[in-house]
């Protein structure tokens, strides 16, 4: 049975002191939380679970295609170099994304939700529920991460290299506003924030490249210090890092129980931050995003531009594995706009998501948008909410259905039910 790695294998390597060979085979120092032991090991030798994302008949959900190019962009981020809204949309979201579905933790999560539990006991869902559950929360969760703000936190003390967890993250907060969001180790000297926003400026036109808005800070050593210790309150089962003695400085704060706080730790901010409807209304989002930066429009050429499915590269990029669409619902206005040489993306509701809801035909319900175009400015302006007024995006939708029909041909009749939906999922 396959080794399923949940943290990829090549991401783990980066924590290592070793400057040679494949990341996955470089070593490192880890704690068993549970074995109590300290150990000199491969990358590839810990996050990982047989099987995990096996389906019943042998089948697999395991569909993590940016981690062949993940590690290139990671050291861009960690350099400080621009990175690409293409190389962004495509393997740094899908990455960060995936930490939230992908773990072992997903599966204790979600089967432990009161509702689900009723249904397994009922024997009312297929026994492959929980991985396609994994696959429609991934659809729905990047268009959040897509929008979070992403800040770039350098440690330049090389005595307090900094360690990660099982998870992959830990709760924390910005000092200076309050919010809350995610700390992210992605090596010994460089965290990654993610804190959740509906609208932000997601990426700039420099004359010829869109770049993904990346903010870089260089904080004080201490603050390296007590991510460390909470890192490692937030494992569950190992931490690791560079050197063995981050491990036995560290080892101490592991070990709290954390089982029951896990919604919180996993879901807490983004359950702040978004309604469910807003979630469902924006879930298309990183197509649109995707296609964009694929084309690499500029400002002016996007609000003219005729989508087709050739905006989206699907054979040579990163996508989602299985696309889903509500059978219940009509397209949403997409919260993409251009603002002069900035995209924005805004997930609020841009309309009355009531009136999306298919029902017996009625005459008298008509699409009621908020949404209004500015005009005042010489710089190109098309508002989040535009593209509602785009027909060839909705003929697009139409095509994607057509298309991933063959794509997803294998998956069909799975019958997968997602109780966090506020609409049918089905695959189409």
């Amino acid at each position: 049975m396959a080794k399923d790695h949940y943290l990829p294998a090549g991401f783990i390597g980066r924590f290592s002191s070793d400057a040679t060979g494949a990341y996955r085979d470089r070593k490192l120092w880890t704690y068993n939380v549970k074995a109590r032991k300290t150990l000199n090991t491969a990358a590839s030798a810990i996050g990982y679970k047989k099987g995990l994302y096996n389906l019943h008949d042998g089948r697999t959900v395991d569909k993590w295609d940016y981690e062949g190019p993940l590690n290139r962009v990671l050291d861009d981020i960690a350099n400080s170099k621009d990175v690409t809204l293409d190389d962004w949309v495509h393997i740094a979201v899908p990455f960060i994304t995936g930490l939230f579905v992908r773990g072992k933790e997903f599966n204790e999560r979600y089967e432990n939700m009161p509702m689900m539990k009723e249904f397994m006991k009922s024997g009312m869902v297929n026994p492959d529920n929980t991985n396609g559950s994994r696959i429609m929360r991934l659809q729905r969760q990047l268009s959040p991460v897509i929008a979070a703000r992403w800040v770039v936190l350098h440690n330049s003390d090389p005595t307090t290299p900094m360690i990660s967890n099982d998870l992959g993250l830990v709760l924390t907060q910005d000092s200076n506003n309050g919010a809350v969001g995610w700390a992210i180790p992605l090596d010994p000297q460089t965290v990654l924030g993610i804190f959740p926003q509906k609208v932000r400026r997601i990426a700039r036109y420099n004359g010829s490249t869109w770049y993904a808005n990346i903010e870089h800070l260089r904080p004080s050593a201490g603050m390296f210090k007590g991510m460390n210790e909470q890192v490692a309150r937030a494992s569950r089962e190992f931490i690791f890092g560079a050197d063995e003695s981050s491990m036995e400085t560290n080892k101490q704060y592991t070990g709290v129980e954390v089982e029951e706080k896990m919604s919180v730790i996993m879901e807490g901010p983004w359950a702040q931050m978004f309604s469910g409807k807003e979630l469902v209304a924006h879930e298309a989002e990183w197509q649109i995003v995707a296609g964009l930066a694929n084309l690499n429009l500029s400002p002016d050429e996007i609000p003219k531009h005729e989508f087709s499915l050739e905006d989206l590269n699907l054979q040579n990029k990163w996508s989602p594995p299985i696309v889903l669409f509500p059978a219940n619902l009509t397209p949403f206005p997409s919260g993409v706009g251009i603002r002069g040489n900035d995209m924005v993306l805004a997930l609020e509701l841009l309309d009355d998501f009531e009136s999306h809801i298919i029902r017996p035909p009625d005459p008298s319900r008509k699409l009621k948008s908020r949404t209004k175009i500015s005009s005042e400015s010489s710089e190109t302006v098309m508002e989040p909410g535009q593209f509602l007024k785009c027909p060839a995006l909705m003929v697009v939708i139409g095509q994607l259905r057509n298309v991933f029909k063959k794509l997803i041909e294998p998956y069909r009749g799975l019958g997968w039910f997602e109780p966090s939906s506020l609409n049918f999922q089905v695959i189409i």
